[in-house]
């Protein structure tokens, strides 16, 4: 895509892979960016959440490369930037900015490096197995950044937050307003591991909403202000990190395919030394 701000809702559905590649001077770093997908739309006014999207991905194998995405709306509903719906699905180095329901990952399993994710409450939610790895995520708002929707103690689905940045976005000063994430289903599963934690981060860390529920919500040797542990409520003692190797329980073969197309893009070879 050719540099510039589309304002529209995009949504693509193609029955066979598809790679996006927004313009860029630095396609390792997603603050030099020169396309985006803007839209202003509640889910109440588009019909559904998946219509409000700036960006709608529904389909399988699908790459998304230095594209920046947001809804404006802001406060006061679900107003979604970008909905994932589908297996194999990536975004390297995109921007997905918003409020409340900020990314959809909604199902399948997905993979989100080097992305900034810019929101306030439930800002990343649904049911996917999705890694985001090497990302920022950026609260702009009170509230949890997590409402994973883990249905069975059988069901997949898992959020694993792999050395990212947690921090306030510009603007945002409030000391321990914001959640790693409260359960939208009842077996809600979420670790933030060698992740860095600001001081945005409440001491009790997690909070609630699905009634009955039993989620695994855990962290692993994180630092930062908003790291410590001792207040935790909710948590499970993780004993290790999960890994992207191969035989890696949240993948099971998927993550290699997203872990080699990253490594096989040559502008990504030469500006980032893989």
């Amino acid at each position: 895509m050719w540099p510039g701000t589309y304002t529209e809702r995009v949504t693509i559905q193609y029955g066979g892979a598809l790679s996006i590649y927004g313009y860029s001077i630095n396609t390792g770093i997603q603050a030099d960016n020169q396309v985006t997908i803007t839209t202003s739309e509640t889910s109440s006014a588009a019909g559904n959440l998946d219509a409000s999207s700036a960006l709608h991905l529904y389909g399988n194998n699908y790459s998304v490369w230095n594209i920046n995405i947001e809804n404006t709306y802001g406060a006061g509903a679900q107003a979604v930037a970008v909905t994932a719906t589908g297996n194999y699905i990536a975004m390297y180095a995109c921007g997905i900015y918003g409020y409340q329901d900020t990314l959809y990952a909604k199902s399948g399993y997905q993979y989100f490096s080097r992305c900034y994710i810019e929101g306030a409450d439930d800002f990343i939610f649904g049911n996917a197995a999705a890694w985001f790895g090497d990302c920022t995520i950026a609260c702009n708002g009170g509230g949890s950044i997590t409402a994973n929707n883990r249905a069975s103690a059988s069901d997949p689905a898992w959020y694993v937050f792999d050395t990212s940045t947690i921090t306030a976005a510009s603007g945002w000063t409030t000391t321990g307003a914001n959640y790693l994430g409260r359960p939208w289903g009842l077996y809600s599963r979420v670790i933030f591991q060698k992740c860095s934690l600001s001081n945005v981060i409440n001491a009790q860390g997690w909070t609630t909403l699905a009634v009955g529920a039993t989620p695994t919500y855990e962290e692993y040797e994180n630092t930062g202000a908003g790291s410590a542990t001792t207040a935790r409520l909710y948590e499970t003692t993780a004993t290790a990190a999960v890994t992207l190797d191969c035989g890696g329980e949240i993948k099971k073969g998927a993550w290699c395919y997203h872990i080699r197309a990253e490594k096989d893009f040559p502008f990504l070879v030469l500006v980032l030394g893989i």
